[in-house]
């Protein structure tokens, strides 16, 4: 199992402290703003505006707020963690639906004695600590502690609230089957990365790519519940440790979700740059999904209200982000992640992470307290769609979270794919295609044509600066480095009478073949090609029993009028089970001058061979190069060309030679693999 980010849980109580931090999403007035890193379309760090959130939350709180304030936001004051660890319960009281909360304590599983003790605290605490709204230089800040600081909520007060918290709590745990948090549903995961990759432009593919493993690293874990919640919460949250905006190379905060979206985001750079893309993509669902975790409010601090590690918080969390996903068509959110084409580009993407966390921190608390809220007047059920305070978080939080993504995938593409330079020139009398710089992707393949003009052949082949013969075709495999390819040319006189596959191809050769039978599939005729360091040709066939010819057949002409009288020819005769069946013939000038089986040396079975035959001199040389196999099944019979040679041999003049036709043996007196009859 992937498990690349594990929390290394020393003691329970150490990570549990940490989550337990109080941290103030008050926007102090007057820092100094970093200098991001220059990019496409990078923004000065603001104030994030809130008018439209703040706008819903004051409706929800019943609050009158001015546009100003608005946009410097409503938040929660921070000294209400310290009065209360029940401070949700108190500050419900500022709602208009005090009886339908109370209608919920009624109906919870408990004795009427409890019940009862729970209402009239209730009721005693919101008449003796009512919800304040104070304007701050941040923002407007709802408090229910009392002006003097130093007043807390006695214990007999919290002692009541928290059996309350409890046995909401284990409702809640009910209704929600126990849902391990923290996290996104892999849906939401999936639409923003995929939506960010269309605003950069990536193809359909890739983008599906990342969002196919946007989920996965909410898997990565293992252990207890307990366990598993502590690793999600440590690696999948960031609380921001100031009221001031994170500065690029200090990773302050608590949780590794900065970190781990980083480190994934360089995996999917460097394997973007070379090329391997699937690794690319992979990784950068993998990161993003460090980042829009932060784009979740709920993961940016205030755990211990979300969960206090009974399921009560899990729960609040789960329903939040069952609501996501199940409203993502219906109330617009899909409509906002897709419209979203803003980028916001910061120096790397850890940096990029703490910045959205500041961001989404503004609106944790009320949410939270909205969510619940609709849990309790709901008699216990969670209808979040009927709350607008709740669509406009989830609105903005959105937008700046594609924001953010957009920015992480145009972080990891920016660069490009590695590409590297092969030139490749010429010399006179030729050409070489495709020619000047060619741009070669890392990892992939190249090949080159060279081309004699008439009257010229290939004389030799420089691959970065070392010769590689004369041939007429090059191919650079798994380009990992630039290169150079440099092509000469010759000019073919009296005395150049020599054809080296290679370096002179197929050009000016005619070519048949044939085939008889009966026929049990395709039956075709392969090349002739250039391999490697030869040329090829023969027939591919699929015969119960019969028969195959092939030939290639050129013409020579002596420029200067003297003539050859001798054939040097180099090839190779493909190997068969029924040598004495595998023939070969040459003729020159329409006269057999050589011919044998594949039982004979030469030609060999599957052997490189060289022949040397004289022929009647002359100026003008018809070369016919035939073979075959009789009898013939399921396979390809090919022969391979290196080189022909005409030379004049003044020992060879004025000899006769005779025409000694060759006859293919009979296949029924053949020998296969040892025992006599067709294969």
């Amino acid at each position: 199992m992937k498990n690349r980010s594990l929390v290394r849980i020393i003691g329970l109580g150490m990570i549990l402290t940490l989550m337990l931090m109080p941290v103030s999403p008050a926007l102090a007035a007057g820092f100094e703003l970093p200098s991001p890193a220059s990019a496409t379309t990078v923004k000065a760090i603001e104030r994030p505006d809130m008018t439209a959130v703040s706008s819903a939350l004051c409706d929800a709180f019943g609050i009158e707020c001015d546009r100003a304030t608005m946009a410097k936001g409503v938040y929660i004051d921070p000294t209400v963690w310290e009065f209360s660890p029940q401070w949700t319960l108190i500050m419900l009281g500022s709602t208009k639906q005090q009886e339908n909360i109370l209608k919920f304590v009624d109906g919870l599983d408990a004795s009427k004695e409890k019940k009862a003790v729970w209402r009239s605290s209730l009721e005693e605490l919101w008449k003796k600590y009512p919800v304040r709204a104070v304007e701050t230089e941040d923002g407007l800040a709802l408090t229910i502690v009392p002006e003097k600081s130093d007043v807390w909520l006695a214990v007999s007060e919290n002692s009541a609230l928290r059996e309350l918290d409890e046995e909401i709590g284990r409702a809640m745990a009910s209704s929600m089957d126990g849902e391990v948090g923290v996290r996104w549903n892999g849906g939401t995961h999936r639409w923003i990365i995929e939506a960010a990759c269309v605003h950069n432009s990536v193809n359909e593919t890739n983008a599906g790519i990342a969002g196919e493993h946007a989920y996965e690293p909410d898997w990565w874990y293992e252990g207890s519940d307990l366990e598993i919640i502590l690793q999600r919460c440590y690696n999948h949250g960031y609380v921001p440790p100031t009221p001031l905006p994170p500065v690029p190379g200090v990773p302050e905060g608590f949780g590794r979700a900065p970190e781990n979206c980083q480190m994934n985001a360089t995996d999917a750079a460097t394997a973007y740059y070379n090329n391997r893309l699937d690794d690319a993509f992979t990784s950068l669902g993998h990161s993003s999904h460090f980042m829009t975790d932060i784009g979740n409010p709920m993961h940016t601090g205030n755990l211990f209200v979300q969960g206090s590690l009974t399921v009560m918080g899990w729960n609040v969390h789960g329903a939040y982000e069952d609501y996501v996903e199940g409203n993502w068509e219906t109330l617009g959110f899909n409509a906002t992640v897709y419209d979203t084409v803003e980028t916001e580009v910061w120096s790397n993407p850890d940096y990029s992470t703490r910045l959205l966390g500041w961001k989404t921190q503004w609106v944790r608390d009320p949410l939270i307290l909205l969510v619940t809220l609709n849990y309790l007047t709901h008699g216990g059920e969670f209808h979040l769609e009927e709350s607008p305070a709740i669509r406009e978080i989830t609105l903005w939080s959105l937008g700046e979270t594609t924001k953010h993504t957009n920015g992480l995938v145009y972080y990891v593409i920016k660069d490009g794919i590695r590409t590297h330079v092969i030139t490749a020139t010429a010399g006179p009398h030729g050409s070489i295609s495709p020619s000047g710089d060619v741009q070669v992707l890392y990892g992939e393949e190249q090949s080159f044509e060279i081309t004699s003009d008439s009257g010229y052949t290939v004389d030799n082949v420089r691959v970065d600066g070392e010769s590689v013969g004369a041939r007429t075709t090059y191919t650079f495999d798994a380009v990992d480095a630039d290169h150079t390819i440099e092509a000469t040319f010759k000019e073919i006189t009296g005395s150049g009478n020599e054809w080296v596959w290679s370096r002179d191809g197929w050009d000016g050769w005619s070519h048949e073949a044939s085939w008889s039978g009966t026929q049990t599939g395709p039956c075709s005729e392969y090349g002739p090609v250039i391999v490697d360091d030869h040329g090829e040709h023969g027939i591919d066939v699929t015969l119960l029993a019969g028969s195959t010819t092939a030939r290639v057949e050129r013409q020579f002409t002596d420029a200067s009028g003297t003539g050859w009288n001798t054939l040097t020819f180099v090839g190779l005769l493909t190997a068969s089970d029924v040598p004495g069946g595998r023939w070969m013939t040459i003729e020159v000038n329409g006269q057999q001058v050589f011919a044998g089986t594949a039982s004979q040396t030469p030609p060999g079975n599957g052997q490189l061979f060289e022949i040397s035959v004289p022929f009647p001199q002359s100026d003008e040389v018809n070369v016919r190069i035939s073979h075959g196999q009789s009898p013939a099944w399921r396979t390809r019979f090919a022969m391979h060309c290196y080189s022909l040679n005409l030379t004049l041999d003044n020992n060879q003049r004025g000899v006769a030679v005779e025409d000694a036709p060759f006859v293919i043996p009979d296949p029924a007196s053949l020998v296969v693999n040892g025992t006599a009859g067709s294969p």
